[in-house]
């Protein structure tokens, strides 16, 4: 008898761990199902367009832009010059004591533009906004102000959600371009002050190399994203209902939930830049 128990227990516990593996992915569907609805009516309440007609909805979209854009430009002009430029001038440097040139726009493009430039700015914007964006929405859901907008007729993908994911992709792409541009001119005067490489030598090997697929996947990236973490972010504060302490928890978990989407985002483009390639 000892020893048939002996041999069923690790059955249970196979058993034990098949129900924890089979209840998490069970929770990562219901996740994906809640994120990809939340996703598709904030889409759909944006394309629309009602909300160009709204003061109130473009007064909220010129707020958010303001405060997500406009006001994270200083920093990420510095992010640019020093961050962006020091990784530029390091791949001339590269390029030169190689003495291959042709390397510097593949690099560039391939690391600084394509890689670098919407990973830095997604990841500013989250650690700048991030929190901020899901403790208002989480707030809000805590007061119970979508019930009101609700009952006005006013639907919350589209006063509170839209204008958020807008701000979040508009503000990603220009910031990213932003940061493409200074890190490029921090790179060549960089190079040009330290004698590796010529400033006009720079730019022509720059723009030899450089593809328009290189550009498109700086304005994808960019774009899409920030706006995916706006509706990450999104999602994990409207599970707060109503409960204030679960605002903190919110918002982490959705800047956490973020950055995972981002990587996961950057496998996906490899895997079709390998396969188009």
């Amino acid at each position: 008898m000892q020893e048939r128990l002996w041999a069923l227990s690790p059955l249970r516990r196979l058993d034990r761990q098949a129900q924890r593996l089979g209840s998490f992915l069970l929770s990562l569907a219901e996740d994906f199902g809640i994120f990809w609805a939340l996703a598709w009516r904030t889409w759909r309440a944006g394309l629309q367009m009602h909300w160009l007609a709204s003061a109130a909805v473009m007064h909220v979209v010129v707020r958010q832009i303001y405060f997500t854009g406009v006001q994270a430009l200083p920093w990420v002009v510095l992010l640019g010059l020093v961050g962006g430029g020091y990784a530029v001038f390091q791949i001339a440097s590269f390029a030169r004591q190689l003495s291959d040139l042709t390397i510097l726009g593949r690099m560039t493009g391939g690391l600084v533009l394509k890689e670098l430039a919407p990973l830095a700015v997604t990841l500013f914007i989250l650690a700048r906004s991030g929190v901020a964006v899901a403790a208002e929405i989480g707030g809000m859901y805590v007061r119970g102000e979508q019930r009101a907008l609700l009952a006005m007729g006013i639907a919350p993908e589209e006063y509170l959600f839209w204008p958020r994911v807008f701000a979040f992709g508009l503000s990603g792409l220009v910031l990213a371009l932003v940061f493409a541009v200074c890190a490029l001119a921090a790179g060549a005067a960089w190079a040009a002050w330290a004698s590796v490489l010529p400033a006009a030598d720079f730019l022509f090997e720059l723009r030899r190399s450089l593809a328009f697929g290189t550009g498109f996947l700086l304005v994808l990236k960019g774009l899409v994203y920030p706006a995916l973490a706006a509706i990450v972010l999104i999602e994990r504060a409207v599970r707060v209902g109503s409960d204030p302490n679960l605002i903190p928890v919110r918002a982490s978990q959705g800047v956490l939930a973020s950055i995972v989407l981002v990587a996961f985002g950057e496998v996906v483009f490899g895997v079709l830049e390998g396969i188009f390639a």
